[in-house]
């Protein structure tokens, strides 16, 4: 009889990078991790990625702030379908998934996903 090979889901081990933003802006850093955390404090423009490969894959778990609803700006490299970028969710302590894919002409194609629950 042969021995079943145990197998993990590789996305449930990565742990989250908290972001942490420059004045009003975030950078995602690809080269520390492509699973990210943002916690929403103040008005804030997501930047152009850094290190990133040519088809990086990640997500970033939006965290809205706890006691007024901020938005979220995005540099011209992110895409999203329809070429409308979209809203977060306007609610306090909202979570949205932003999932991305770093294309190798510069561009970052985007899905949010709204108003999920923990």
């Amino acid at each position: 009889m042969a021995k079943k090979k145990n197998s993990v889901n590789v996305n449930s081990v990565i742990a989250e990078t908290n972001l942490i933003g420059t004045g009003d802006k975030v950078v995602l850093d690809l080269s520390l991790n492509t699973k990210f955390r943002l916690k929403l404090t103040r008005y804030t423009t997501l930047s152009e990625p850094i290190n990133r490969k040519k088809t990086s894959i990640g997500s970033i778990t939006i965290v809205q702030d706890s006691n007024f609803p901020m938005k979220l700006l995005f540099d011209p490299c992110y895409i999203f379908a329809g070429g409308l970028t979209p809203d977060l969710t306007n609610r306090v302590n909202a979570i949205d998934v932003l999932h991305f894919i770093c294309k190798p002409d510069g561009r970052v194609e985007c899905n949010l996903v709204k108003d999920l629950k923990e």
